[in-house]
């Protein structure tokens, strides 16, 4: 392959199923409780306010959202994360030991619950289907391409040509 050719992949956002619906909205609330209400409610207390309370939900959002992973691109280099903060930001093909189709289960409890801030999965997803998991030297992290068919043939061309 080119060294010019790039290949960026957005997550998918959207539901599969009315079960991955039901279970994104849960996490969801889960997640939105812990995240973003606590750190609200004790600003909340601090100041005596609901005026903090809705900074304090507002800034734990934005906050949050820094961390965002928005697109993946693959070039023959290795792996480039589009996101504010956070790891990975790249991954050059000499780090990336494996990337494999985790389980629902698995994206769940360890890409959406645990770790719960920063979590292994960082895109604004509602799937726990048609993940990757990207195991590195350093870790591993999930991410929902929306076309997982090209995802992973991307790879596997970069991959081949290392």
């Amino acid at each position: 392959m080119s060294e010019s050719v790039l290949h960026k992949f957005r997550p998918r956002i959207a539901p599969r199923d009315f079960l991955d619906l039901m279970i994104a909205l849960l996490v969801g609330c889960f997640q939105m409780l812990i995240l973003f209400g606590l750190p609200a409610a004790v600003i909340g207390v601090a100041t005596d306010s609901f005026f903090g309370v809705f900074i304090g939900f507002c800034g734990s959002y934005v906050f949050f959202s820094l961390f965002i992973v928005t697109s993946v691109s693959i070039d023959s280099r290795g792996m480039s994360f589009k996101r504010m903060f956070g790891s990975p930001r790249f991954l050059g093909w000499s780090s990336v030991h494996s990337i494999t189709r985790p389980s629902r289960r698995e994206v769940i409890i360890q890409g959406w619950l645990w770790p719960l801030f920063p979590s292994r999965e960082m895109s604004p997803c509602m799937s726990s289907l048609g993940h990757v998991r990207i195991d590195w030297s350093g870790g591993y992290c999930y991410f929902p391409p929306q076309e997982i068919d090209r995802f992973l043939d991307a790879i596997n061309a970069y991959k081949k040509t290392e």
